[in-house]
């Protein structure tokens, strides 16, 4: 089962996070969707990729929990982009994981 946070960044593109939880855990990949997960390198502060990705039972397993969700590759950089500043306004830094676990 895939790991969600709680209250999950969504690009302006996205009118149910819902739903989409929903499809994307059922394997559903009608529409294109960008995933943005914790990182599963430690040098990089966040990873995405295609939500059909999932497919693939090896990225299934490992894949960490899930912080946002966008239409687009663009919109997921934006959307990566909009986490980071808001850690670094409220942390000072860059550490995601601790700021998003104690959001």
């Amino acid at each position: 089962m895939l790991k969600w946070i709680d209250d999950l960044y969504t690009g302006p593109g996205i009118e149910d996070a819902m739903e989409v939880i929903q499809a994307v855990n059922n394997g559903e990949q009608e529409e294109e969707r960008y995933l943005i997960t914790l990182p599963t390198n430690p040098a990089n502060l966040m990873d995405f990729f295609k939500a059909d990705a999932l497919k693939n039972p090896h990225v299934y397993e490992l894949c960490p929990a899930i912080i946002g969700v966008a239409v687009s590759k663009e919109e997921a950089m934006e959307l990566s982009k909009q986490i980071l500043m808001e850690c670094y306004e409220k942390t000072g830094g860059f550490h995601i994981k601790d700021f998003i676990e104690n959001r």
